[in-house]
């Protein structure tokens, strides 16, 4: 029923979870989501990022955008970061072994 109000949004990142998301307040547009694939974290854009990428689809598909979903699947940067501190130990664990 909120869906159908448009209170809230169904979204599904195909991990078989459904999520719903609180639509903003005179908001046009859905949000874009940033979706990890090593933690599974799932972070919001709120900047509406495809404003003119809308008038192109309507202008070469005379199709009116009514809404629209952008989700990019990479590593958050949590993860990177903690790519990077374990790269930090790794190597000071190796020049520690070296020394011995």
């Amino acid at each position: 029923m909120l869906t159908e109000l448009k209170v809230v949004d169904k979204i599904n990142f195909g991990d078989g979870v459904s999520r719903y998301d609180l639509r903003q307040e005179g908001a046009n547009h859905f949000h874009h989501h940033l979706v990890c694939i090593e933690c599974g974290a799932v972070d919001e854009i709120q900047e509406d990022l495809l404003g003119e990428v809308e008038k192109i689809v309507e202008r070469r598909w005379h199709f009116k955008v009514k809404d629209h979903r952008l989700t990019f699947h990479g590593i958050c940067h949590r993860c990177l970061e903690k790519h990077a501190n374990q790269g930090k130990e790794d190597k000071e664990s190796e020049a520690e072994s070296s020394l011995q």
